[in-house]
């Protein structure tokens, strides 16, 4: 729900007397600027630079016009120029964090929006752009202090009620968020999204109250984004009323059932293999640019640091990456490998693995399959973000020991869980505890490296992972 807006040249940039040749460019250059030729405009400004560079107003226009061309990069190093010439320009520092965030860079952005505000006081759409930058880290809370105060500020809107209602929502602060976005519905030009996002948040504020307010028409979607959030805000009760609701549909979806037995603690070996697989063909599509810039995998950085025990690499193993959705870890293993084959439950990420021309081979199928298939050894076998899609793994632990070579690798990450077990959570993910880990190496594997750090980001929460090098045993 995020609103856009084309810029426009501010007037509120100081004005400076300059020669009548910079004065002619300024005209000309803004004359073409609101007729909309922003390509021409840009060359204007662009000699305007190159004539007075040490006026903070010749890079203002000069990044207004680059933004509208959707230069964001070069307008953001023109709006830099501008600041560090007259650092006082509350509205250079707010193009400057629009510019920022629209690249991505949303800590730079907070800190222009910071640098604004001490300027230049408070004002509404300082306030919208740190609210967008928190959003992207996930930072709710955050988000939501800033999208409240941008709404104070420029009085309630469709959108920016409903933004507040959307970082409520993630935040567990449910009734508060019914509210903001019952207050966006309310105006004109409110949209079906946000509509939308009222009916989810009516089916949330319904299971609280003890009865689950779902029409046959709710999407499956609603379903499960309502008792995520439920189970992250702390409301289990009512988040297994929602999987309860979704459950009696017909006909039931796989991953209801799943989600319902997780929340409700039930014994549960795997998530079922055709749900995962559906899953991510339909995610496969921009998968590494969610999971990396969006929710911060580290992964195949983590991979790197535990193959660095397996010394130089010589390119002589034959690797096998289990569950390896798009080819992330490909990078990282390739200069060990002689062979790197990929196998995966998602023909969608199997295609994109392919694009990276690093596997000999790239097969659809289970991960025990892979491990059974005759006449297979491997020197090294990885499996990194796959264990949170499994529990119980003494079938795999044993597979893998079958198919290694003496003296095989096994590199691998769990999601972090305290204890000496298994679980699954609320989610859906399985979580494995190092004693877990160790009691399935023993007699096995050689334990080469282990530590944990952060595996990604969740709704805003940190994820903490394990990761394993383990080495088997001579004698096992």
């Amino acid at each position: 729900m995020r609103s856009s807006a084309r810029h426009a040249y501010s007037e509120t940039a100081p004005a400076v007397a300059e020669t009548a040749e910079v004065t002619d460019l300024v005209r000309h250059g803004l004359r073409r600027f609101q007729m909309g030729d922003f390509e021409q405009a840009a060359r204007i400004f662009t000699a305007l630079v190159g004539g007075a560079p040490h006026l903070a107003l010749s890079w203002n226009h000069h990044a207004m016009a680059l933004i509208n061309l959707g230069r964001h990069e070069d307008a953001a190093s023109a709006l830099r120029h501008s600041v560090e010439i007259d650092p006082t320009q509350a509205q250079a520092w707010n193009s400057l964090a629009a510019a920022l965030a629209q690249l991505g860079q949303f800590a730079e952005a907070e800190a222009a929006c910071r640098a604004a505000l001490a300027v230049g006081g408070e004002t509404g759409p300082t306030w919208q752009i740190l609210a967008m930058a928190r959003t992207a880290q996930d930072d709710f809370p955050a988000a939501a202090e800033a999208f409240a105060r941008a709404v104070e500020l420029d009085g309630p809107s469709a959108s920016g009620c409903a933004n507040l209602g959307a970082a409520l929502l993630k935040c567990g602060r449910f009734a508060e968020a019914d509210a903001a976005l019952a207050d966006a519905v309310a105006f004109e030009d409110s949209t079906p999204p946000i509509a939308e996002a009222k009916r989810l948040s009516g089916l949330i504020a319904s299971a609280l109250a003890g009865a689950p307010d779902a029409p046959q028409d709710t999407p499956d979607d609603h379903f499960k984004t309502a008792l995520l959030l439920l189970d992250a805000g702390g409301e289990r009760a009512a988040a297994v009323r929602v999987a309860e609701a979704w459950v009696a549909r017909e006909p039931v979806p796989v991953e209801a059932r799943h989600l319902r037995d997780a929340l409700l603690a039930r014994p549960v070996d795997r998530q079922p293999a055709d749900m995962v697989a559906q899953r991510f063909d339909a995610v496969a599509e921009g998968f590494d640019e969610h999971l990396l810039d969006k929710l911060g995998y580290d992964g195949p950085a983590q991979l790197t640091v535990l193959l660095a025990a397996c010394g130089e690499p010589k390119g002589a193993f034959d690797i096998l990456d289990l569950g390896c959705g798009t080819g992330l870890c490909a990078e990282a293993v390739t200069p060990f490998a002689r062979r790197l084959a990929g196998v995966d439950l998602s023909g969608g990420m199997l295609a994109k693995a392919r694009e990276r021309g690093l596997y000999q081979s790239l097969d659809q199928c289970d991960l025990k399959d892979a491990l059974a298939a005759p006449g297979q050894c491997w020197d090294m076998i990885v499996a990194f973000d796959t264990f949170p899609y499994l529990g119980a793994l003494e079938e795999t632990f044993a597979a893998v020991a079958k198919v290694l070579r003496g003296d095989g690798w096994f590199a691998f990450s769990t999601e972090y869980a305290e204890g000496d077990g298994f679980l699954l959570r609320g989610n859906g993910r399985f979580a494995h505890s190092p004693a877990y880990v160790a009691g399935l190496a023993a007699g096995r594997f050689e334990i080469v490296s282990q530590h944990t750090a952060v595996l990604r980001r969740e709704g805003g929460r940190a994820v903490n992972g394990a990761y394993y090098l383990l080495r088997m045993r001579s004698d096992a």
